[in-house]
């Protein structure tokens, strides 16, 4: 779809790099020749004329001019990427410098080569925040059309130092500053930062005025809601008519069955261990390890019990039953953590009782004292062998490292698990979504019979002679894996 959008230029975000360098290439051949990346060193690709080509998909800068009423104007588009996305990264065949550095060089060395240009305008993804400090920092600079923090800024032309309200008035929370913000360098230079919130809801307008000298005087601002009653364009239209098409069509496949009720009500899932918890994480696992590569080692899957909200009822069921089940689609991550993260995700799970921060969990088995006090209410954790041969149990090592499957959801601190955003090793971010390997997993292994394994248990009495009442799901069951055609895989019964 990006296809049919008339962009001069494009950077990059941090999820092109999340499916590595295979990922990458085919995009960005796909788009053409628009992106810029300033800040990004290709040198660690093996393969020179891989590497020369990714140089040449995205160079350092790209000069594009116009005819003016002062006569020919020459504008050079620089872009930077957060160097954090270093650490989504396995293989370090890309380098991300600091931005401000990359693009003060960039722009000293053009200004040297091409004396002509003097306008510089930098695409970035690395936050509003970031982008503040990059305006006040880097000389000669005079735009900076910002992404990554999806910032609502909006304009008010009553007040430039204090936000509007958006044309969306429930937006009003969320608009942060003015639209454009201005920096003023040291030397006197205004640095205009725009953009425009997320999922394309607004359309950013920024018109900028400069003077004899190519330095920012002035501008105007018209940001547009974009809303269905607009007129669609005919091109695009045509090519989104397919995909709603082949989507109608894929909600009423049967996609597989079950011999019982998964169970996903909220009731359940936010405080105890629930089926279709069991089943959305046992499918995470088991994905990584068959199709992920270099995720083979990855012990243990979590996501949150707010992803769930719906109970499949036994028999065959379709792919509109599990998007209501499973609403909110995510991408897949594998974070390297050491296990005392893992221990602050768990007590974080439990710090507030029937909420969806609680995780559903595979790979570990956790015992919850809800008698204690928040943050001490993880009695015992047990995960995945690393070395065994054979699959055990052994206790979680807080000085050891781990590779925990999750979705960006919590890789990126939502519902409060900023530990894991802040103290996670490296993340490896894949476009592997949500839906797609619950419904892979689903047709490998139907007819379902998902169990309750004990994975997950709650004391909710004090102790009393070494003894405590465990809340456990009420059901006693064989725990019975069904391939097609109805070959028994494996058989546990639970007490």
């Amino acid at each position: 779809m990006i296809q049919h959008m008339p962009y001069t230029a494009l950077t990059l975000g941090d999820a092109e790099f999340t499916d590595g360098i295979d990922g990458l290439v085919p995009f960005l051949r796909a788009i053409g020749e628009i992106f810029v990346c300033t800040n990004i060193d290709f040198s660690g690709v093996a393969n020179v004329t891989l590497q020369e080509e990714l140089r040449r998909l995205c160079p350092k800068h790209r000069i594009v001019s116009y005819d003016s009423l002062l006569g020919p104007r020459h504008v050079c588009l620089l872009g930077y990427t957060t160097p954090l996305t270093q650490k989504l990264m396995f293989d370090k065949w890309a380098h991300f410098e600091n931005e401000e550095e990359a693009l003060t060089r960039e722009i000293k060395k053009l200004r040297a080569a091409r004396p002509e240009v003097k306008i510089f305008v930098a695409l970035g993804h690395s936050g509003y925040e970031r982008d503040k400090q990059i305006a006040h920092r880097v000389p000669s600079l005079d735009v900076i059309i910002g992404g990554h923090s999806h910032t609502l800024l909006w304009p008010n032309i009553r007040n430039r130092q204090v936000a509007g309200v958006p044309d969306d008035p429930h937006d009003q929370q969320f608009a942060k500053d003015v639209y454009p913000t201005t920096v003023i360098q040291p030397s006197g230079r205004v640095v205009l930062i725009a953009q425009m919130y997320k999922h394309g809801k607004y359309l950013g307008v920024l018109n900028v005025t400069f003077n004899a000298d190519d330095e920012v005087t002035d501008f105007y601002t018209g940001p547009v809601l974009l809303t269905d009653e607009m007129p669609a364009d005919a091109e695009t239209e045509k090519s989104l008519d397919k995909y709603r098409q082949e989507m109608r069509r894929r909600q009423q496949q049967v996609i597989g069955s079950t011999r019982v009720e998964l169970v996903g009500s909220v009731q359940e899932c936010t405080y105890t261990e629930c089926t279709l918890g069991n089943l959305m994480t046992d499918a995470m696992l088991w994905h990584v390890r068959h199709y992920g590569t270099r995720m083979s080692h990855t012990l243990a899957a979590v996501i949150n019990a707010g992803a769930i909200k719906r109970s499949i009822k036994p028999g065959k069921f379709k792919m509109a039953d599990i998007t209501a089940s499973l609403p909110y689609p995510d991408t897949l991550n594998i974070v390297k953590v050491r296990g005392s993260t893992v221990r602050k995700m768990l007590e974080h799970s439990v710090y507030e009782s029937k909420r969806g921060i609680f995780l559903q969990i595979s790979g570990m088995r956790v015992l919850y004292n809800m008698t204690k006090p928040p943050g001490e209410r993880v009695a015992s954790v047990r995960i995945l062998c690393q070395t065994c041969v054979t699959p055990e149990y052994e206790p979680l090592n807080d000085t050891a490292i781990y590779h925990i499957a999750t979705f960006t959801y919590l890789a990126v601190g939502n519902d409060g698990y900023t530990m894991l955003k802040q103290e996670m090793l490296s993340s490896q971010q894949r476009h592997d979504v949500s839906l797609d390997i619950v419904v892979t997993y689903v047709r490998r292994f139907s007819p379902l019979y998902p169990y309750l394994d004990g994975r997950i248990e709650i004391v909710t009495e004090p102790v009393l002679n070494n003894t405590a009442t465990r809340q456990f799901s009420s059901r006693t069951m064989w725990v019975v894996a069904v391939a097609a055609g109805g070959a028994v895989l494996s058989a546990m019964l639970l007490v």
